[in-house]
């Protein structure tokens, strides 16, 4: 019989962690020694064979900037640990930046146990999970530079794009930045490049399913 891996669980959900848990003990390849709703009360361990080989992080609607926190303080706590991140975001921007946040791999919460199972093994045997869905689309993941040019998004991008979701006209918003009429069109239109859409609705809606926006009741 072959050594079950060492697993920890971090969910902020606890109906659905309680589902997860459930779920990876009828695998019987998993020994779960870490099962908690929040990674601030992860615990140490004197031996180094009773640490967690890999970690399930779900992040629920969390942001995608909170990706970073939560695998920080888990490779903080366990630095040779291998993560997979399963979260609401599961395209190819998402999987980047998983990827650049320190993350082995990123599966939807809507995966079935067999693929919740395939991804965690792939993890553990080749540090990697690359879901089939994004063949033809592969980016090397140990290239920095690319992950980083691939999900950065700065913070006066970021910015424009948050008054883009309302109902502001190009001439208010640039008033509101205080900048030409000119740059906040520059912005729109590198924005449009970046995430390959050709309207501000467009926009709006796909920043807002990989993560980078909120979209509120009033916005466009």
């Amino acid at each position: 019989m072959e050594r079950k891996i060492r697993l920890g669980i971090v969910c902020d959900n606890q109906i659905f962690h309680r589902g997860l848990v459930m779920s990876i003990a009828t695998m019987e390849r998993y020994n779960i020694v870490i099962s908690s709703s929040s990674d601030s009360s992860l615990k140490s361990f004197v031996n180094e064979e009773d640490m967690p080989e890999l970690f399930l992080v779900c992040v629920g609607n969390s942001s995608l900037e909170d990706m970073e926190a939560h695998i920080n303080s888990i490779k903080i706590m366990y630095p040779a640990v291998k993560v997979l991140l399963m979260s609401n975001y599961n395209n190819q921007y998402s999987v980047a930046k998983a990827f650049k946040y320190g993350a082995n791999g990123l599966i939807a919460k809507s995966c079935t146990e067999n693929e919740l199972h395939r991804a965690l093994l792939s993890i553990y045997y080749t540090d990697t999970y690359y879901h089939d869905g994004y063949e033809g689309i592969r980016f090397d993941i140990t290239n920095a530079a690319m992950l980083e040019l691939t999900t950065d998004i700065t913070d006066l991008e970021r910015t424009a794009l948050s008054y883009f979701a309302t109902e502001m006209s190009y001439k208010e918003i640039s008033e509101t930045m205080n900048c030409s009429l000119e740059t906040v069109e520059a912005y729109r239109d590198l924005l449009f490049d970046k995430f390959n859409v050709s309207s501000r609705i467009g926009l709006v809606i796909w920043a807002h399913a990989i993560g980078e926006l909120h979209v509120s009741r009033k916005a466009i």
